[in-house]
This record gives C-alpha cells, structure tokens and sequence, in this order.
C-alpha cells in the first residue's frame, strides 16, 4: 500500500518536472 503511494508520488513528480521543462523551452 505504502509502496504504490509511493509510486504514485514520484510519478506526479515527474509529470511535475516535464511540465515546467516544457514551459521553460
């Protein structure tokens, strides 16, 4: 359970930074 929370967190980091990325291009 923790470790899909987990998963869940770091995938909504990402989507985090690859938006920014783009809005920085």
């Amino acid at each position: 359970m923790i470790y899909t929370i987990n998963i869940t967190s770091k995938i909504n980091d990402y989507k985090f930074i690859v938006k920014i990325h783009k809005n920085s291009l």
